[in-house]
């Protein structure tokens, strides 16, 4: 009865573009745009979700401190702020922002010679 139909919230279509743009490894800007296809909700395919298209830009920095690495992010994410639904009845978040905190920490090692392997 369902033979050939599509398989319920599964986009036919779906596709993403986004840039990245990097100053002396330290700063980067990035922005991303996705669009998600229609999406049917029962398995007859007679009820369907509308697509959506999502934007997110970010900034990130990346610096050394001592013997740690930071990179510390921050994100703007569905960026036009589009009203959607990823499964039936449940709206997602309009814009909302994420900061990310990396930190690395690293060992400092004494530098063996082979003098050092000798006693």
């Amino acid at each position: 009865e369902h033979e050939g139909n599509v398989l319920i919230y599964t986009p036919i279509h779906q596709s993403g573009l986004g840039f990245h743009w990097a100053y002396q490894d330290k700063w980067s800007l990035g922005y991303q745009q996705s669009l998600v296809g229609q999406r049917f909700t029962n398995r007859n395919n007679s009820q369907a979700l509308p697509l959506y298209t999502l934007g997110a830009i970010d900034i990130c920095h990346k610096g050394n401190y001592k013997n740690v690495q930071v990179i510390n992010q921050f994100r703007i994410n569905n960026l036009w702020s589009q009203d959607y639904q990823v499964i039936a009845f449940r709206p997602q978040a309009p814009r909302w922002v994420e900061w990310r905190l990396n930190l690395t920490f690293k060992q400092n090692k004494k530098h063996e010679t082979l003098s050092d392997f000798n006693h």
